[in-house]
Order: C-alpha cells, then structure tokens, then sequence
C-alpha cells in the first residue's frame, strides 16, 4: 500500500514539475537560437492534460470482439457452464486459459509501463539534483564575492558604528 502511495505521489510530483516548465518562458526563444541544454526528455504540457486519441478497433491487434449485441438474436447472454462449447441458447463458453494469457499479458505491459515511468522519474529527480548543486555553486560564489570586495564608505561607517556602542552616533 506505501509502494502504492509512493508511486502515486512521484506521479504527482512529476506531473506538477512538468506543468510548472510549461509555464516558464523558452529562453531559446528569447535568444533566438538554442541554449545548448538539449532534450530533457520532458513535454511542453504534461500527459493528464493532452486530448485522448481515439482508439481504431478495425486495425488494432489488441483488441479483441467477445460479443455484439444484435448478432446472437435479441435474448440476453447466457453464464457459461461447462466445456462443451456451443450450448442450446447459442452462447458460448470463454476460455479460462485465455483470459489467463490476456491478464499476464497486461499484467506485463503495466509492469512496463510502470518501469518506464519510474525511469523517467529517476531521470528528472538526478536533474533536480543537478541543478540544486548548480545552485549552491552559484550561491558559494557569490558570498566569496561579497567577501572579497571592497567595502564603500558608507558601508565601512556602518561597520564602525556597530563595533563602537557608545559611540554610536553617525
């Protein structure tokens, strides 16, 4: 249930990265060419919010046809009872060892899924984490700057009256 709970969190934390990058401005687009950062792997919008495609039935090799209604005549299926194949009311029985395959097979290509998903997870986290490092590089440089720059007059007399209590009057 907590690998579950993860998943889903991540998901969502992904989602919400993905939605905050589309909001920001292209630099590229500001400087008229490209940054040289390359493909992040990441979309403009992320995949929640794009328009479902419609899924074509006639050429699909996934998708299988159980039962039309109006073929069979007008009376309501009936619950499958033995393995005898074709009974008197013209129903026929579903095969255990099929639907088995279909759910293994499912079953795989959720796990695939899933596994690729947390791949890209993975991916953007070790980028957060480079520009976090990015970041305090950024950050140690300028406190090194500050340090090793000379100080104005006012600054200096603003140093000098907080070192001289009584005498603190500028």
């Amino acid at each position: 249930m907590s690998v579950e709970r993860k998943i889903l969190e991540e998901v969502n934390r992904y989602k919400h990265i993905n939605k905050y990058l589309g909001e920001q401005e292209d630099p590229a687009a500001d400087l008229g060419g490209d940054l040289g950062g390359g493909d992040l792997g990441l979309d403009a919008e992320p995949a929640g919010d794009a328009p479902a495609e419609p899924v074509d039935v006639a050429s699909d090799p996934d998708v299988e046809v159980v039962d039309e209604p109006g073929t069979e005549g007008d009376e309501a299926p009936a619950e499958p009872a033995s393995d005898m194949g074709t009974e008197e009311g013209g129903t026929e029985e579903l095969d255990i060892t099929d639907l088995v395959t279909t759910q293994k097979d499912m079953s795989s290509k959720q796990e695939e899924y899933m596994e690729t998903m947390m791949d890209r997870l993975n991916d953007l986290t070790s980028k957060l984490e480079d520009m976090d490092q990015i970041l305090q590089k950024i950050n140690d440089l300028e406190h090194k700057v500050e340090k090793y720059r000379q100080k104005s007059p006012e600054e200096k007399l603003q140093l000098r009256s907080l070192d001289s209590y009584p005498y603190n009057q500028k």
